[in-house]
């Protein structure tokens, strides 16, 4: 969303005229983490765009914390634009009630709905949650089934996800813009005080989805033999149960708290290989992980446990990226003997994958539904 906004700036600065409002949550995931995770209720960027946070409640993790911290937040919404005067709503999502909070000010408002999708939420629960995701299924699919139809056009961050929307709303204007990348991860100098190790380094969330705790432990002995040490940089709802599974492997395996995303460069480039795993579940078959192209923008090696499309898009637009299926212990192993350890140049790739000329590209197209629906 800030690729998005900045591009909406640029937008303005060259003649255009749409004004945003940008609508979301105070800070609230690791908070505890970070003493300076704090943002301003109200922030003007320009004259045409400006920034409303709504403090939701608790930060604790689990469903119920979670649920209610959601529920404050879409009533404070819902009540911030029932007299406003828009010409279309966005709402960009991971999780499916994001994207049902814009489709009830969408029916509201009586204006068209853009959406952004990042996930196919009905998948996840029903892959992630067990025997709870099973109870919720249906509920979910209804939900999902609403807002798309609702949604007269919709951008995705993965072509897995076409042919699935489509066979909901048939009608459905759909646009691929990926993610991308950050000027911030290019051109990044390596701290030359970093201690000298052999390194691999995981940043990101620690849950369901990534499995880490499901493989990790089984290459302890292959990393000791070799002398590797793996660092793992990120919280998330199974980071205890990580822990547990690691238990006895520090000379290896060392946790850290989450950082600020401006810290994130630096790490990658102090690290000698990266590591990228979700884990095998139909639903992330489809996905494109945003993390995939900052790893890629630093020329760092790369073995990624995917499968689908993202083991689709890294094998071909890659070098240097080995892909295993996912919790496979003797692909991780094939895929670390086969990487190169020098860094390559993918200065192609970042050109192609700038997150500034997607999000140029992608303004563009929201004005045009703006204007037109």
């Amino acid at each position: 969303m800030e690729g998005l906004i900045d591009a909406f700036r640029r937008r303005n600065l060259g003649g255009g005229d749409l004004s945003v409002d940008v609508v979301t949550r105070l800070p609230h995931r690791y908070v505890g983490a970070h003493n300076d995770c704090v943002a301003p209720g109200f922030e003007r960027l320009t004259e045409h765009v400006s920034i409303h946070r709504m403090a939701s409640g608790s930060a604790k993790e689990g469903m119920l914390p979670m649920c209610y911290g959601f529920m404050v937040y879409a009533v404070k919404v819902i009540w911030f634009v029932r007299r406003s005067n828009y010409d279309l709503v966005f709402a960009t999502s991971s999780r499916l009630m994001t994207a049902f909070l814009g489709c009830i000010c969408s029916l509201w408002l009586r204006k068209p709905l853009y959406l952004d999708i990042r996930d196919i939420f009905p998948e996840t629960v029903g892959d992630v949650f067990g025997g709870l995701g099973k109870v919720l299924r249906p509920f979910v699919d209804w939900v999902e089934r609403l807002v798309v139809k609702r949604a007269v056009a919709m951008n995705v961050v993965s072509s897995g996800f076409v042919e699935y929307y489509k066979a909901i709303n048939d009608s459905l204007k759909i646009s691929i813009f990926t993610n991308g990348i950050d000027s911030c991860f290019v051109n990044i100098p390596a701290d030359e005080s970093a201690v000298s190790e052999k390194s691999i380094l995981y940043v990101g969330n620690v849950g369901a989805g990534q499995g880490l705790h499901l493989l990790l432990p089984h290459v302890y002995d292959f990393l000791k033999e070799r002398g590797w040490v793996f660092d793992i940089v990120g919280g998330g709802a199974q980071l205890a149960r990580l822990e547990e599974s690691l238990e006895g492997m520090g000379e290896v395996f060392r946790l850290h708290q989450p950082v600020q995303r401006s810290e994130v460069p630096s790490l990658l480039m102090n690290a000698d290989v990266l590591f990228l795993h979700l884990n095998d579940l139909p639903a992330f078959e489809k996905v494109l992980p945003s993390k995939v192209f900052e790893y890629a923008a630093s020329g760092k090696p790369i073995i990624a446990g995917v499968s689908g499309s993202s083991a689709d898009f890294i094998s071909s637009e890659i070098v240097n990226a080995k892909v295993f299926k996912p919790l496979s212990i003797s692909g991780f192993f094939e895929s670390f003997g086969a990487i190169d350890f020098n860094e390559h140049d993918r200065s192609a790739f970042i050109e192609k994958y700038s997150r500034s000329a997607i999000m140029n590209r992608m303004v563009l197209d929201i004005e045009y539904v703006a204007y037109h629906s």
